[in-house]
């Protein structure tokens, strides 16, 4: 009898103790699954103002331009317009400067938009200078932390079709603006925004 108390007392103890790791695990689980889910929300919000910000920014040059009675996709650092070939990248940024606020510049020709491609520039990679802001830093001093987020601009003819002919036709007063950003921190995301920007005065 005294065998078969000490067989139950075992058996319980072993009970006691499948129950307290499946509750443990579950509460682990949780509160891992949470701050899986709080970290890609931040990196989900941070992308998206980033995006934001850099279509912004082309808008108050196209504004700029037509203030100053320019071409409305003048660019003051190029000569001509956004149209250098039939696509561009470029990384365009606030510069947080009076004289010249917007810092843009042209990606290599060879940019491709591949992963292979932004993972290997360190022209893309963000970080956040001393006033805790995102940049593309000029040169390693600027830099206080480096990030995980990658950024720049695809900039594309706008390209519509003739209803009769069904011949493509570019459109000159306008232009597509795809802003990429991209954050490697667990695995790579692209978050992307797309627009049109138009002249104005037509």
């Amino acid at each position: 009898m005294i065998q078969n108390k000490k067989w139950y007392t075992v058996v319980e103890l072993m009970v006691g103790i499948l129950i307290f790791t499946i509750w443990f695990l579950s509460a682990y689980l949780l509160v891992y699954s949470a701050i899986n889910s709080s970290t890609k929300s931040k990196n989900e919000i941070i992308a998206s103002n980033i995006a934001r910000e850099q279509i912004e920014l082309v808008k108050n040059i196209r504004d700029t331009n037509w203030l100053r009675n320019n071409n409305f996709d003048n660019l003051s650092d190029f000569s001509g317009s956004w149209y250098l070939g039939d696509y561009k990248y470029y990384i365009i940024e606030n510069d947080y400067n009076i004289d010249s606020p917007i810092k843009i510049k042209n990606l290599n020709s060879s940019f491709n938009w591949t992963k292979n491609d932004v993972l290997n520039s360190s022209e893309l990679r963000l970080c956040i200078d001393d006033m805790w802001r995102y940049i593309h830093p000029n040169n390693p001093s600027d830099c206080h932390k480096r990030t995980t987020f990658y950024s720049f601009l695809k900039v594309d003819k706008l390209i519509t079709k003739n209803t009769i002919t069904n011949m493509p036709i570019i459109v000159t007063w306008a232009y597509r603006i795809e802003s990429i950003v991209i954050n490697t921190e667990k695995w790579y995301n692209e978050f992307n925004i797309n627009t049109i920007i138009t002249d104005w005065k037509k």
